[in-house]
């Protein structure tokens, strides 16, 4: 058979294959240096602008958030910790803040869920903002990068800050 050269060998695919299985959550808390290097993060985003993405919204921002803004993400967390539950104990405050320093990289994914144009339904862009973060992670695991994905109720806060306060 002639391999078509428009089409992925079945060598490629099988590392294709061996990539995606064997990629796995690394808590944040056991991240380690070094992390990556500003062309790996490139090629980490590239690799998300690739997602499947309905009427090409794009429909996911990252914000880099390097170690000299680390504090304010704290304070981020700390203030969706108060908002949620106003009786949260100083240690809950303090575990809340701790989560900003956990890896030697961060990058926050966020999905733009709100009215848009085209009027995409927000569970279709939920599904492309998916596909984005797999494709960065699988990137990252690709690179030799260990990686995780994490959320929880912070991830449902609703906070309005500058887009200075982190970058």
């Amino acid at each position: 058979m002639i391999q078509d050269p428009d089409q992925p060998s079945p060598d490629m695919a099988s590392t294709m294959l061996t990539l995606i299985t064997t990629r796995q959550t690394v808590l944040p808390k056991r991240l380690s240096e070094p992390g990556p290097n500003a062309w790996q993060v490139n090629n980490m985003f590239r690799a998300a602008a690739a997602a499947p993405d309905h009427h090409m919204i794009m429909p996911w921002r990252f914000v880099l958030v390097p170690p000299d803004r680390r504090a304010a993400l704290a304070d981020v967390f700390a203030q969706a910790l108060l908002e949620r539950d106003g009786a949260a104990t100083p240690e809950q405050v303090a575990q809340a803040c701790e989560k900003a320093f956990r890896s030697p990289f961060l990058a926050l994914a966020i999905a733009r869920l709100g009215l848009c144009e085209p009027d995409v339904d927000p569970l279709e862009r939920m599904v492309s903002v998916g596909a984005a973060i797999q494709n960065f992670l699988l990137v990252a695991h690709s690179m030799g990068f260990a990686a995780s994905l994490t959320s929880g109720p912070v991830s449902y806060t609703h906070l309005t800050l500058p887009t200075s306060a982190l970058v």
